[in-house]
């Protein structure tokens, strides 16, 4: 009989010495963490972190255009969610942004499609440092 005492003495005792283990250490997180109200997270105001982008109206383009690294474009459709080409390569859903390698002064064609509606094609110029944006209405 004292022999199975003593089989069973040591997983006993480890087990104990665990479960003490983890007590003793969330007892010490608790007692270290700083005290805290209980109240939801303070709202952050971007406006004071990102401005927002600048940009310039295009006169008579519908475009807006602001600086930017290299050559990109925004397109916007109404409705949502049309497929939108891009001097002949597909860039997804709109909203759109993408990047084009193009030279300043040549022009890069936009298509946009979805079904349902009849497809519509925009045109701007490619520009040095320049973002942009345009959005292209489309008619059932």
């Amino acid at each position: 009989m004292t022999r199975d005492v003593r089989r069973h003495t040591w997983p006993v005792l480890l087990a104990a010495g665990l479960v003490a283990g983890v007590a003793v250490a969330w007892i010490a997180t608790r007692a270290l963490r700083p005290d805290r109200p209980h109240e939801p997270a303070e709202q952050i105001d971007t406006d004071r972190y990102l401005r927002p982008i600048e940009t310039s109206a295009e006169p008579g383009s519908g475009e807006q255009i602001a600086p930017f690294s290299g050559f990109a474009i925004s397109v916007e459709t109404e409705p949502e969610d049309a497929l939108v080409t891009i001097a002949g390569v597909e860039r997804g859903e709109s909203p759109v942004l993408a990047g084009v390698e193009c030279k300043p002064g040549t022009k890069v064609p936009i298509r946009v499609e979805k079904p349902g509606f009849r497809p519509a094609r925009a045109t701007t110029l490619c520009r040095a440092d320049a973002l942009v944006k345009l959005t292209v209405r489309l008619s059932p």
